[in-house]
């Protein structure tokens, strides 16, 4: 009889069985002889072996035990104790390396390390891990979790819960798996994110640790800040230095306006975990964008300095923003030629990164480099093209480059790009007016000032957004200059006003309110009806305390030639509630609401309304449809919050 036997199996047998006079010798074999002959191929983590045997060389206990202490640790949801986590399950892995369970828990941890994004081969090595006992075991819920940890920490989202629909039909109950989606639907939908956690976890774990995390998050997002901060706190007091909370507080705090307290939750973080780089960039861009000023300026440029020399090894991907933002910093401060160094360093490293070739064309710009910076933010528009990201603040940015070196027709030509498709872009229609006005062509330029009183003069100011496109309002200067300076008829004063209120409109969001304020006057003097002058020196009456002065400017600008901007109505429905008209504004807000569905600031001028007229519960529903449709509008966060 014939007996066919594989090779393969022949191979293996050979190298255990050997026959020496006349008894049998087992040998010791490598078990990746037999994993190669597996459809899975062979374990990735054996090539990370001898790197984990010389970090543990007396590795103590069994595999199960570490295990337990490592799955213990995880479900603290503290940067410590995933940092021990991880070196409990590699343990446990050097005792067992197959072991499909230790190797789901060693993933999924490492995904939670604040060094996971900086680490590509740590990453590449878990991944590969994942996806080789998942040749194994294909509906391992454990392994699928994962997986799905793994993605999310790249920000794929759509795979991430791709994966996790999967595991949830394999273990419908399993509390880790819908805390994970949970977590994956916090950006996307609050709504859903916050139904898992009370409706499916809370029932089964009521003191989950990191519920109380993914649940204020998702609360925060839903204008809730009273519950959010609540859950926020209560995670807190058992783990005061927990960084997930606290990266939550501070972002709950600069929703509401409060960006010292934002600064102290980041400054307490990095207290306890100085590699968290996101948290290190977050702070700077609070410290510049928002306090602002030379000291603001100074103060992150120390920290962005900090993070490069301490820490770019821990930012990963996160390093060409830090790149971005530290040569911002450096322009504003002056420093152009270490602003370049640095821009030029985050384009040798990535060419096509949007952020870094908008701050590197704009430092360029700074220095008068204009061809240098032309090519910098011609490349930031087509990346920003290809990345399906905003280009319209580049291209802007290129339009005032272009503008300065005399290329008129694609100055304009960006410029009205961008105004098409952005039309609440400010910036964007004055750089095209003062082109038009530089050029001699006044008509043009005041259609174009004209244009843009379709937008509130507050949308920036009740915004408080942080970017990565950031461009300082001191930058709008320039094209005041150009109206004061532009040649204009002595005798055409209908003119001399439109100029001085395009002028005074400039300067307003360039900073430069006194300015601003002595041009709207100057213009009302010649024409008492200019209706971006009633409109923004009515707004400074507010401001300033002046309401009856103010109401009488925008009665004024409403029965002549603003009657019907959405904007005027609007400030003039705000003026008669400060002044006690409190119907009278309400069906004024009531046909805005209605009529300029678009218009999120009637709806909140609204529910102040309401609020004024005791009707808290419908006073909250306007305001909070107000923060679903416009989640960076910081009046309806702030009036949320003060009434819980």
């Amino acid at each position: 009889m014939n007996l066919s036997v594989p090779k393969p199996l022949l191979a293996a047998v050979a190298a255990i069985v050997v026959v020496v006079g006349g008894g049998l010798l087992i040998m010791k074999v490598k078990p990746e002889l037999f994993e190669r002959q597996s459809d899975a191929g062979i374990n990735p983590l054996r090539r990370a072996r001898p790197l984990w045997q010389r970090q543990f060389p007396d590795v103590e206990g069994t595999a199960q035990e570490h295990f337990v202490e490592g799955r213990k640790q995880m479900q603290l949801d503290t940067a410590a104790g995933y940092r021990k986590a991880d070196d409990e399950l590699r343990q446990s892995l050097l005792l067992d390396i197959g072991n499909t369970g230790a190797m789901a828990a060693w993933a999924e941890n490492f995904a939670n390390l604040p060094t996971a994004r900086a680490d590509l081969d740590g990453s590449t090595l878990a991944r590969e891990a994942v996806e080789y006992a998942l040749k194994k075991e294909p509906d391992n819920v454990e392994l699928l979790r994962a997986q799905a940890s793994l993605r999310l920490s790249v920000g794929d989202v759509d795979d991430a819960q791709r994966i996790l629909t999967r595991a949830k039909t394999a273990a419908p109950s399993d509390v880790d798996t819908l805390v994970l989606l949970a977590r994956s639907h916090l950006d996307r939908s609050p709504t859903d994110a916050l139904a898992i956690i009370q409706r499916d976890v809370r029932a089964k774990v009521p003191d989950l640790k990191v519920a109380y995390t993914i649940e204020g998050a998702a609360q925060r997002r839903l204008g809730a800040f009273k519950e959010a901060r609540e859950l926020l706190e209560a995670r807190l007091v058992s783990d005061p230095a927990n960084v997930g909370a606290l990266k939550e507080v501070a972002k709950l705090e600069l929703d509401l306006g409060h960006a010292d307290a934002a600064l102290k939750a980041l400054t307490k973080l990095l207290d306890a975990e100085d590699k968290d780089v996101e948290a290190h960039l977050l702070r700077a861009k609070i410290t510049y964008q928002i306090k602002g000023g030379k000291e603001g300026l100074n103060a992150a440029d120390t920290q962005l300095t900090e993070v490069l020399a301490k820490h770019e090894g821990a930012a990963g991907d996160l390093l060409l923003s830090v790149l971005a933002h530290a040569t911002v910093v450096k322009s504003r401060l002056g420093q152009l030629d270490e602003a370049i160094k640095l821009g030029e360093r985050a384009r040798a490293t990535d060419p096509m990164f949007a952020s870094a070739l908008f701050a590197l064309g704009r430092a360029y710009a700074a220095k008068g480099d204009l061809e240098n910076a032309k090519k910098a933010l011609e490349q930031a528009v087509r990346s920003a093209e290809e990345g399906a990201i905003s280009e319209y603040l580049p291209r802007a940015a290129l339009a005032d480059v272009q503008a300065r070196a005399g290329d008129e027709q694609n100055a304009v030509r960006n410029n009205e790009k961008v105004v098409e498709y952005d039309p609440r872009n400010q910036r964007a229609y004055f750089g095209l007016a003062a082109t038009f006005m530089k050029n001699g062509k006044t008509a043009q330029a005041m259609t174009i000032m004209r244009r843009a009183l379709a937008n509130d003069p507050a949308w920036e100011r009740d915004r408080q957004v942080l970017t990565d496109y950031p461009m300082a309002p001191s930058e709008l200067v320039p094209y005041a200059d150009i109206f004061r300076d532009a040649p204009l008829d002595p005798k055409d004063e209908s003119l001399a006003s439109l100029r001085s209120s395009a002028e005074g409109v400039i300067r307003y969001h360039a900073g430069e309110r006194d300015k601003a304020s002595a041009l709207f006057l100057a213009a009302l003097r010649i024409d008492r009806n200019n209706d971006a002058a009633l409109l923004y020196q009515g707004l400074m009456d507010l401001d300033n305390g002046r309401i009856q002065d103010g109401r009488k400017r925008f009665r004024t600008a409403v029965d002549s030639t603003a009657g019907r901007s959405p904007v005027t109505r609007m400030y003039l429905a705000r003026a008669d509630l400060l002044s006690g008209d409190i119907e009278g504004a309400r069906k004024q807000l009531q046909d805005l609401v209605e009529t300029e569905p678009t218009l999120v600031q009637a709806r909140y001028s609204l529910a102040m309304v309401l609020r004024a007229q005791k009707l808290e519960a419908q006073a909250k529903n306007e305001l909070k449809a107000v923060v679903r449709q416009d989640p960076d509008y910081l009046p309806a966060k702030q009036a949320l919050a003060d009434k819980g």
